[in-house]
């Protein structure tokens, strides 16, 4: 079943006929675009901090530079979400990556 979902999953947004070549259906140039749009961010925020890690490094010529997932730090011994703790705490903003010097 998940096999035959799979191709049903790549095949319904082409479309043809007899006498013409497959292209996309509207359907598929909506998904080609979302993928555009959340490769674009991905670049995006590996570029971001491809700089930082760069900078750091120059700003810091003796030390090494790492950088980490802030869920991965967060889950360490903080709580992701007011609800994780029992608290009522609003977090306004919370960093998705830290620099490690």
């Amino acid at each position: 079943m998940a096999e035959h979902w799979g191709s049903l999953k790549y095949n319904q947004p082409l479309e043809g006929g007899v006498d013409s070549f497959l292209g996309l259906s509207d359907e598929g140039r909506q998904i080609a675009e979302q993928y555009k749009n959340l490769q674009s961010g991905e670049l995006g925020i590996g570029f971001a901090l491809t700089l930082a890690k760069h900078l750091l490094g120059r700003r810091f010529p003796e030390h090494s530079v790492t950088i980490v997932p802030a869920d991965t730090v967060l889950r360490a011994g903080w709580a992701l979400t007011s609800r994780d703790k029992g608290h009522k705490i609003k977090y306004r903003y919370r960093p998705q990556y830290f620099a490690e010097v």
